[in-house]
């Protein structure tokens, strides 16, 4: 004969959200009872994490400051709870059947044992398997012992989350361009100070090449700073000596780093700098375009990026990859 588990289960929710689940299965033996506790916890934090990023030398220009902040909003914390929950609830509904398809197969198994033994012994005590065990214990002049030994098991699963909200400050020299600097938007060429947050403009993503109307997020002025006039075609952009073009090959590089005869990439394929000339001081307007963080300028539609964090790529062209020999 065997013993039916007992189990006792308590689900916790803290006031900072804590999840908390916690199971305790106790079964009795001939000689000693056993108590298996299983505890499992997942803690939340949302203090926020703050990362610094400086970007670009000084050189007497003015610094300009970025705050932006990703992750989870509250009610992505909210949800991130009740899911927590919901798991440790489906663990204890798992838990609960598995206790009660246990006992009703030792209760099965008592039965037929019980029957069985009344036959052989000629006692009547039933499926329990404590009357049993007593009787048997007297009738072979064993001593009972007052108490049974209890051993006792725990294991504990703890679970830490952080889901606070990142914020990157990045103090850097803006990249910008000159007034009038035509930008592919959804609705046409229109000049990058014109633009405004909402608006859609042609993005590129440099990691699959996918092209795609993005909306702007930001719109940025700075003050007079050093100016780079580049030359390709017929055409002439005017930026600031940090703003990134896509060079044909090679990838980004800032406007003080391009040279005559290299290539920048554009919608309809590469075109080659004629010139790069030093501009006085002037305003400089730029963009942060939501996803891709690029856009295109000049009536070639050159590729550039916008006022944010440039990711490292192995791409050489958007969508083509250096493939490591």
């Amino acid at each position: 004969m065997r013993w039916p588990v007992e189990l006792e289960q308590e689900l916790t929710v803290g006031p900072l959200g804590d999840v908390g689940y916690e199971a305790t299965v106790t079964t009795e033996g001939p000689q000693a009872k056993t108590i298996v506790k299983t505890e499992a916890s997942t803690g939340y934090s949302d203090t926020p994490t703050l990362t610094v990023f400086y970007s670009g030398s000084g050189s007497g220009r003015r610094l300009w400051r970025s705050v932006q902040v990703y992750g989870p909003t509250p009610q992505d914390r909210y949800a991130n709870r009740r899911r927590t929950l919901n798991a440790y609830r489906q663990q204890s509904l798992a838990h609960r059947r598995n206790a009660d398809a246990y006992n009703r197969e030792v209760q099965q198994q008592n039965h037929a044992a019980g029957r069985l033994l009344y036959e052989l012994a000629g006692e009547d005590l039933g499926a329990d398997p404590q009357r049993w065990l007593d009787w048997w214990m007297d009738y072979n002049e064993y001593e009972r012992p007052r108490e049974k030994p209890v051993y006792t098991q725990e294991y504990y699963n703890p679970r830490f989350v952080h889901d606070g909200p990142t914020i990157h400050v990045m103090y850097s020299y803006n990249s910008c361009f000159a007034r009038g600097t035509p930008v592919w938007t959804q609705n046409g060429l229109k000049p990058v100070e014109q633009l405004q947050p909402g608006e859609l403009v042609l993005a590129q993503d440099p990691e699959t090449g996918e092209l795609a109307y993005r909306p702007v997020l930001q719109c940025t002025l700075r003050l007079p700073s050093p100016m780079r006039r580049i030359c390709v075609a017929n055409e002439e952009i005017a930026a600031t000596l940090g703003h990134p073009f896509w060079v044909s090959g090679d990838g980004w590089r800032m406007a003080k780093e391009l040279q005559d005869g290299r290539s920048l990439h554009g919608l309809e394929g590469s075109w080659p700098i004629r010139q790069v000339e030093e501009l006085p001081d002037a305003e400089a307007y730029n963009l942060v375009v939501d996803d891709f963080h690029t856009y295109f300028v000049g009536r070639l539609g050159l590729l550039v990026h916008d006022n944010h964090f440039r990711r490292l790529t192995t791409a050489v062209l958007p969508g083509f990859h250096r493939v490591r020999e």
